[in-house]
């Protein structure tokens, strides 16, 4: 062989060799370009995702004529949102979804605060109904850039051999009332309060805590240490004051039976003494087996699960109620809707009558 076919050769090898290593610098360029950019978009999303849903669940009162209005205003919400600058307009725009199909870009449902594993906590009313308005406590929404919504350009097709990749993102916000709250030792039995489990709430009623063990009102010990009777209610108000529990805790129900025999005083100290200036107290309340007192299965006593809160206020205390030949005690208590907690209680629970502090993520 020659010198000169020699360098021929060599020159052809490093030109092969040059070929390859820039084919494969490019595909590096190209993947670290799209991974980029396929994050940035994600992240887009999912802002897009979260504020949407939060916006949605804002928007729960309770009622069943807000529920329409959470899907609105979270698809409001999400249409303000733009990802590698496509928009959510026109063609593209996001589905209402009122119907609340559960595979629809918004569904409103039930959050279960007391479900360890996220993936199943949420459940979706539909068909709407299924889930009582005064339960739903929960938006979720869903977007992405795929087929629906034009999937995500790749760049540098040559390298990769894709032209298009799909991503997206979801989100769960809960609304409703209080998660938790500092709680005094009295429970209310939801059935109370939501007589047809509709959602319907029987508001600014005036209910009568007595001994007669029928009413559905009872004595609780917050999960603490505290004797679950009147006693031990009281002790629990005179040396804390009050307890915190979260929506799903267990807790002990007495149906206060022996309010009779319990000093007044610690629930004396309660009383609202200026009607336009309520002194605003939070009870748990738990799941009855029905309160028809005629109903052998309606009871109110053992270990009951935490399913919301209720605000209300005590307006007497009474060592009998009249007529004066009827010798119970009684405590007077004003129920009243739509009342707000302090800022700092996370929303979560089922809607009793008190508005959502402010909502927070949950997925």
């Amino acid at each position: 062989m020659t010198r000169l076919g020699f360098r021929r050769r060599e020159r052809g090898a490093v030109a092969i060799t040059l070929v390859l290593m820039l084919a494969v610098l490019g595909a590096f360029l190209a993947l670290g370009l799209n991974t980029g950019n396929i994050m940035s978009t994600r992240n887009q999303l999912q802002n897009q995702v979260d504020s949407a849903a939060l916006a949605g669940a804002m928007e729960l009162d309770g009622t069943s004529g807000k529920l329409v209005d959470a899907h609105l205003v979270a698809k409001s919400y999400a249409e303000r949102h733009s990802t590698d600058k496509f928009v959510f307009t026109g063609a593209y725009a996001i589905d209402a979804n009122e119907n609340n199909d559960p595979n629809g870009p918004i569904v409103h449902g039930r959050w279960d605060m007391a479900e360890t594993d996220k993936a199943i906590a949420f459940t979706p009313d539909y068909p709407i109904g299924t889930v009582p308005s005064g339960n739903v406590n929960a938006v979720l929404v869903r977007s992405g850039r795929d087929q629906r919504n034009q999937a995500l350009p790749v760049h540098f097709t040559a390298f990769l051999g894709i032209s298009e990749t799909n991503i997206s993102s979801e989100a769960v916000a809960v609304g409703g009332a209080p998660g938790v709250e500092c709680a005094v030792p009295i429970t209310f039995a939801d059935c109370l309060i939501d007589p047809d489990s509709d959602g319907v709430f029987t508001c600014h009623q005036e209910l009568f805590f007595s001994s007669d063990g029928e009413d559905f009102i009872g004595f609780t010990n917050l999960g603490t240490n505290y004797n679950t009777n009147a006693a031990g209610a009281a002790s629990l108000l005179t040396n804390l004051g009050c307890a915190t529990v979260d929506v799903g805790d267990p807790i002990e129900v007495q149906n206060g039976n022996d309010l009779n025999q319990v000093n007044s005083v610690p629930w004396k100290a309660l009383i609202t003494t200026d009607p336009n200036n309520p002194r605003w107290l939070y009870a748990p309340v738990v799941h009855a087996d029905g309160c028809d007192p005629g109903d052998a299965n309606a009871k109110f006593n053992g270990v009951r699960e935490v399913t919301g809160f209720a605000s209300f206020y005590i307006t007497a205390v009474h060592d009998k109620i009249n007529p004066p030949d009827i010798k119970k005690k009684s405590i007077v208590i004003s129920f009243e809707c739509n009342h707000s907690t302090s800022d700092e209680t996370p929303a979560g629970g089922s809607f009793y009558g008190t508005d959502a502090p402010y909502t927070r993520l949950v997925r």
